[in-house]
C-alpha cells in the first residue's frame, strides 16, 4: 500500500517536501498529493508530474529544454530516518516521503 493518510474517496496522500530555493518558488515547505488508493504501485515520476500540475512555476526550474527532469535536482525518498536517492521510475513504498533537493551552488 502507498504511504498515507486517507482522504475523501479513499485517496492516499503522498508527502512531497521542497528544499532550498524551491520552497520560496512554490511558497510552501511541503505538499500532500492525493493518489487513488486503487493503484497498486506508484512511481516517483507520477507524483512529481502531479506536483508540476499544481506548481507550474517549478516547470521552468526543474525541467530541461526538452521537458525532461533536470537531473542536477536530486530526488530523494525519506524512509524512516534514511534518505535514498531515487530515479523517476522508482516505486514509492508505504511510509516514504519524496524530497526535492536543488543542486548545490557556491564557490570561492
Amino acid at each position: 500500500m502507498l504511504q498515507g493518510t486517507y482522504g475523501a474517496n479513499n485517496n492516499v496522500k503522498i508527502k512531497v517536501v521542497f528544499r532550498g530555493h524551491l520552497r520560496d518558488l512554490v511558497g510552501v515547505d511541503e505538499v500532500y498529493i492525493p493518489i487513488s488508493s486503487h493503484q497498486k504501485t506508484i512511481k516517483v515520476k507520477y507524483v512529481l508530474d502531479k506536483v508540476l500540475e499544481l506548481y507550474s512555476a517549478l516547470r521552468n526550474e526543474v525541467l530541461d529544454s526538452s521537458g525532461n527532469w533536470d537531473m542536477s535536482y536530486f530526488i530523494m525518498v525519506q524512509r524512516g530516518s534514511d534518505y535514498i536517492q531515487v530515479t523517476l521510475d522508482d516505486v514509492i513504498r508505504d511510509g516514504d516521503t519524496i524530497v526535492i533537493v536543488p543542486p548545490a551552488v557556491g564557490g570561492f
